[in-house]
Protein backbone atom coordinates (compact mmCIF):
# COMPACT_ATOMS: atom_id res chain seq x y z
CA UNK A 1 0.00 0.00 0.00
CA UNK A 2 2.77 2.28 0.84
CA UNK A 3 3.95 1.29 -2.97
CA UNK A 4 0.11 3.03 -4.18
CA UNK A 5 0.90 5.99 -1.88
CA UNK A 6 4.41 6.21 -3.71
CA UNK A 7 3.51 6.02 -7.04
CA UNK A 8 0.81 8.27 -6.50
CA UNK A 9 3.03 11.35 -5.09
CA UNK A 10 5.53 10.13 -8.11
CA UNK A 11 2.88 10.79 -10.63
CA UNK A 12 1.68 14.41 -9.19
CA UNK A 13 5.12 15.49 -8.50
CA UNK A 14 5.95 14.80 -13.05
CA UNK A 15 2.92 16.86 -13.15
CA UNK A 16 3.97 19.92 -10.37
CA UNK A 17 8.09 19.74 -12.05
CA UNK A 18 8.42 19.20 -15.39
CA UNK A 19 11.80 20.43 -16.00
CA UNK A 20 12.24 22.34 -12.72
CA UNK A 21 13.98 19.56 -10.63
CA UNK A 22 15.64 22.67 -8.13
CA UNK A 23 11.51 22.88 -6.93
CA UNK A 24 11.01 19.22 -6.34
CA UNK A 25 11.79 18.99 -2.37
CA UNK A 26 8.88 22.53 -1.91
CA UNK A 27 6.78 20.60 -4.18
CA UNK A 28 7.29 17.18 -1.82
CA UNK A 29 6.74 19.18 1.00
CA UNK A 30 3.64 21.06 -0.31
CA UNK A 31 1.91 17.91 -1.18
CA UNK A 32 2.69 15.93 1.71
CA UNK A 33 1.21 18.83 3.98
CA UNK A 34 -1.81 19.50 2.04
CA UNK A 35 -2.18 15.62 2.05
CA UNK A 36 -1.74 15.07 5.80
CA UNK A 37 -4.20 18.06 6.41
CA UNK A 38 -6.74 16.76 4.03
CA UNK A 39 -6.74 20.17 1.76
CA UNK A 40 -6.81 17.49 -1.44
CA UNK A 41 -8.64 21.36 -2.99
CA UNK A 42 -5.02 22.36 -2.69
CA UNK A 43 -3.67 19.40 -4.09
CA UNK A 44 -6.05 19.63 -6.87
CA UNK A 45 -4.98 23.76 -7.63
CA UNK A 46 -1.16 22.19 -7.94
CA UNK A 47 -2.64 19.68 -11.20
CA UNK A 48 -1.98 21.00 -14.91
CA UNK A 49 -4.67 21.13 -16.96
CA UNK A 50 -4.56 18.00 -18.47
CA UNK A 51 -4.28 16.46 -15.38
CA UNK A 52 -7.43 18.23 -14.04
CA UNK A 53 -9.70 17.17 -16.81
CA UNK A 54 -8.60 13.43 -16.42
CA UNK A 55 -9.31 13.54 -12.92
CA UNK A 56 -11.52 16.51 -11.49
CA UNK A 57 -11.75 17.80 -8.01
CA UNK A 58 -14.60 15.25 -6.94
CA UNK A 59 -12.66 11.78 -8.10
CA UNK A 60 -9.61 13.68 -6.88
CA UNK A 61 -10.89 14.28 -3.46
CA UNK A 62 -12.85 10.64 -3.63
CA UNK A 63 -9.77 8.71 -4.28
CA UNK A 64 -7.12 10.49 -1.75
CA UNK A 65 -9.72 10.32 1.11
CA UNK A 66 -9.50 6.77 0.41
CA UNK A 67 -5.89 6.46 -0.37
CA UNK A 68 -5.73 8.11 3.31
CA UNK A 69 -7.88 5.77 4.77
CA UNK A 70 -6.17 3.15 3.64
CA UNK A 71 -2.30 3.90 4.35
CA UNK A 72 -2.93 6.83 6.51
CA UNK A 73 -0.58 10.13 7.03
CA UNK A 74 2.90 10.54 5.10
CA UNK A 75 5.14 9.47 7.76
CA UNK A 76 8.71 10.06 5.56
CA UNK A 77 9.38 10.06 1.84
CA UNK A 78 12.17 9.48 -0.87
CA UNK A 79 12.68 11.14 -4.23
CA UNK A 80 14.37 8.94 -6.39
CA UNK A 81 13.69 10.54 -9.99
CA UNK A 82 10.68 11.68 -12.12
CA UNK A 83 10.27 11.14 -16.37
CA UNK A 84 9.31 13.86 -18.37
CA UNK A 85 8.76 13.67 -22.13
CA UNK A 86 10.25 9.95 -22.29
CA UNK A 87 13.38 11.49 -20.72
CA UNK A 88 14.12 9.79 -17.48
CA UNK A 89 15.68 12.44 -14.87
CA UNK A 90 17.25 11.50 -11.22
CA UNK A 91 17.90 13.85 -8.18
CA UNK A 92 20.29 13.20 -5.87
Amino acid sequence: MKKSLFLLIATLITNLLFAQTENYKTAIDNFESNYNTEKYNEIFNTFSSEMKQALPLEQTVEFLKGLKTQVGKIENKEFISYQHRGRRRTIG
